[in-house]
């Protein structure tokens, strides 16, 4: 737990100042509000930074438009959106979460470091555009091109889209058959309503397609946690031998800045992928596999032995058990939650 610690307090005393991008309110309407990284709640307003880390979320009637340099957000009603952190190519970078709702991302200047941008079932490179995701309530995304260039990834698979196209992305599918369409021409309320149809007409399979993203994101997690472990133990021989050192009267200024800052580094950037994906497993549990419980609980309130009902709370239950075990016990701290 000590290293976890002393790790955290690198992440977020020093990362953030280097490598944030904030995103400060321009416009608003109705009463959304923010949740920082502390887990506390406050009402937003204009000119205020939204900062990596924070949580803004709509409801009916609201809506929020951020800028930062040469990017623009607009965040519909109804809609969950976060800014993660990712390491890519040994830097840190913004990736833009919109895990339930509608956002709208529109750059006004071409600069080359677009930040990605994801949902529950997908990931979004974008180069210079305007593009709409809309994330659904059974976890199916929507990405519509207004103008430039997306390249979207789901499960290992890749469409390019171009000016006038979209693609629907199924949770834990690859990107189905990209279509021609405006974002205006979409009436978001009305697709979504149509995903909601869908998850309650097959609740089962829209469980197992949750269940399979959240085994994604796992996956992930175990892929780098033994590398960051691996990291540490040699991060702390280093610390060690420091101290060695420094009870001899021995300079380590060097050592520390040839050797030690560089492995701090790495081993930072690898805690940054873990928490990635771990915050997206909360999520999809959160925003997606919550709702979807409440929801199917009302309506079979009066037959909760319909076997399709209890067919989907074994599954729900399996995703809880290895959600609980994989991330929230390792990975996931209060403030989270």
């Amino acid at each position: 737990m000590k290293k976890l610690i002393c790790l955290l307090l690198f992440l977020f005393l020093y990362l953030p100042a280097a490598f944030a991008l904030d995103y400060t309110v321009i416009y608003m309407e109705g009463f959304p509000y923010v949740r920082g990284t502390g887990g506390s709640e406050d009402d937003l307003f204009v000119g205020e930074t939204v900062r990596t880390g924070d949580t803004v979320i709509t409801e009916s009637g609201d809506s929020v438009e951020l800028e930062s340099g040469a990017f623009r957000l607009k965040v519909s009603e109804n809609s969950v959106f976060t800014i993660i952190e990712k390491e890519e190519n040994g830097q840190s970078r913004n990736v833009l979460a919109c895990f339930l709702g509608k956002l709208v991302f529109s750059v006004n200047k071409f600069t080359g470091n677009e930040p990605d941008l994801i949902t529950n079932s997908a990931v979004c490179g974008v180069r210079g555009t305007s593009v709409a995701i809309l994330a659904g309530v059974d976890g199916t995304s929507l990405i519509i091109v207004e103008e430039g260039l997306v390249e979207v990834q789901a499960e290992g698979d890749i469409v390019a889209l171009g000016m006038g196209e979209g693609v629907e992305v199924e949770t834990g599918s690859g990107p189905g058959e990209k279509f021609t369409a405006l974002e205006s021409e979409i009436d978001f309320a009305a697709w979504n309503q149509d995903r909601m149809d869908a998850m309650i007409k097959d609740p089962v399979s829209s469980a197992l397609n949750i269940e399979e993203r959240m085994i994604g994101y796992i996956t992930q997690i175990q892929a780098i946690y033994p590398l960051w472990l691996e990291k540490m133990t040699q991060l702390d021989e280093h610390r060690i031998y420091m101290d060695e050192q420094k009870e001899k009267g021995e300079d380590v200024s060097a050592f520390y800045k040839e050797t030690v800052f560089p492995h701090e580094i790495e081993t930072t950037f690898l805690y940054i992928n873990i928490r990635y994906y771990a915050l997206s497993a909360l999520s999809l549990r959160r925003y997606v596999l919550g709702r979807m419980y409440l929801i199917l609980k009302s309506m079979y309130i009066t037959d909760l032995t319909n076997p399709i009902y209890l067919e989907f709370l074994e599954i729900r239950e399996n995703i809880l058990e290895v959600y609980e075990k994989e991330v929230v016990e390792s990975f996931i701290v209060q403030a989270d939650i």
